[in-house]
């Protein structure tokens, strides 16, 4: 009786904030992939747009297929300090020296060298990020079985997560430029201090959850090691969790793709790549109003989350397109932008809140909890997303014959343009009639499955 019905609870807003904390030092470390990486080698260290296109897209990819088997890993885990704690100790500190290495090539190499060196970095990295962030995803089901608190605690984290980002979004380029010391050019020398004075100062974030926050929900009293095929069950037994896969895909769709094009348009479309910071601070204050106040308050009207999700990429979609229309770095832009960010940061805020929800029927259908394992997945799904966004952008650039440091033809504009509007606008349009349709688990339904939970567990307790 003891362990679901005690898990049932509210925190402190002191706990969710201890939980999100610790997304602001993985965020501020793994925001320099996402906007800054594809940049840096093709305009700073000189691999070719196509080249990097294949490498980024083959390095994502292989670390989507490993999310599986970490998180089945870290549900395995026993240890005095949880299941998935453990994990945020070592992801954390080996993701924030492995970005460090990860920006220190040089251009001065051969172009074999360069490849291999950030082929080997770039997957160290990518994987102490998946040990990072896939037992972190799955800590958030862990603290609390109460489906209101998990909206809440996922509005927190989701406005930490974005303050991480724009840490490095707001200060990134400002630092690599007065460390480049270049008269306005972003140099080897820049981009390394830059990474190593954000990722190590920010490194004590990532830790901080390890330490401060209590897995309250817990396995089955009965439940043994899982075998891979019962884990299987309990996700192909599982349509709440495939949908919210899919809408996971899409936001690492936009929030890689678009986020890796923005340095690009900033420097090439508007003329100053300074602006990127701008970018950054309308994105963190859009996604704070999404997290903060236009999820709770849609969840407290409609009490489902999945048609809030759906909302926020409707809304996500329209804006986006618009965006393409606009005159580039105009008032009407950047409002249309800070509209976009609000509702990515509305559908975010919800589907991660989805997620303990899903892990709970899926043990209901099947009587086994995985939470890592379904973490696992939706991260797998989220950085195939992840994966295609970047790749996609560049190989776009690449088609319309993108070349670095010069004046672009109109073409690579229109390119750059529809790569951060059009493109997403369409993913995200697609993804909200999915959840309509198909996502049937509302908060009425999600408690019927607690309280049956509960007493199956008040049962077996008795039982053992």
């Amino acid at each position: 009786m003891a362990q679901y019905q005690n898990s049932n609870v509210s925190l402190s807003f002191r706990e969710r904030l201890h939980y999100g904390i610790g997304t602001i030092g993985y965020n501020a470390s793994f925001y320099w992939v996402s906007a800054f990486l594809q940049i840096y080698y093709t305009d700073t260290i000189g691999v070719s747009a196509g080249a990097l296109s294949a490498l980024v897209l083959a390095v994502r990819m292989f670390d989507a297929i490993n999310d599986p088997i970490i998180g089945s890993m870290a549900d395995r885990t026993r240890t005095r300090w949880g299941r998935y704690r453990p994990w945020l100790m070592f992801g954390g500190i080996g993701l924030s020296l492995s970005m460090i290495a990860l920006f220190s090539a040089h251009s001065s190499w051969s172009p074999a060298t360069k490849v291999l060196w950030m082929c080997i970095w770039y997957v160290v990295a990518t994987v102490m990020s998946t040990c990072y962030d896939m037992p972190y995803s799955a800590l958030h089901g862990a603290l609390s079985s109460n489906s209101r608190e998990r909206v809440r605690i996922s509005s927190v984290r989701l406005a930490c997560s974005q303050i991480g980002t724009q840490i490095t979004g707001i200060l990134g380029i400002p630092l690599i430029l007065y460390f480049s010391n270049a008269g306005g050019e972003r140099t080897e020398r820049g981009y390394m201090i830059a990474v190593a004075l954000i990722c190590l100062a920010t490194m004590p974030l990532s830790l901080w959850t390890a330490f401060k926050t209590r897995e309250r929900v817990q396995p089955p009293p009965n439940q043994k090691k899982i075998p891979l095929r019962s884990q299987m069950q309990t996700l192909l037994k599982n349509p709440p969790i495939m949908i919210i896969s899919l809408a996971m895909m899409t936001f690492g769709f936009i929030g890689f793709g678009r986020s890796s094009m923005m340095i690009y348009y900033c420097t090439y479309v508007i003329g100053d790549p300074k602006t990127m910071s701008l970018f950054s601070f309308i994105n963190l204050v859009g996604s704070l109003t999404g997290n903060i106040v236009v999820m709770p308050a849609l969840y407290a009207k409609l009490h489902n989350k999945g048609h809030c999700a759906a909302i926020g990429h409707l809304t996500c979609a329209v804006f986006c397109a618009l965006t393409f229309f606009a005159v580039p770095g105009s008032p009407m832009f950047w409002v249309l932008m800070f509209c976009a960010a609000a509702s990515c940061g509305t559908f975010n805020s919800a589907q991660y809140s989805m997620l303990g929800d899903a892990v709970d029927y899926g043990e209901y259908q099947v009587g086994l909890r995985c939470d890592g394992f379904l973490s696992s997945f939706t991260s797998l799904a989220l950085k195939t997303g992840g994966a295609i966004g970047p790749a996609l952008g560049l190989y776009l650039l690449s088609a319309a014959n993108y070349v670095p440091n010069v004046e672009q033809t109109a073409e690579v504009i229109t390119m750059m343009k529809a790569t951060i509007s059009l493109v997403p606008a369409a993913f995200t349009f697609i993804t909200s009639l999915l959840i309509f349709i198909f996502y049937k688990l509302s908060e009425s339904e999600h408690e019927k499955i607690r309280q049956a939970l509960q007493e199956r567990r008040e049962k077996q307790e008795k039982e053992s």
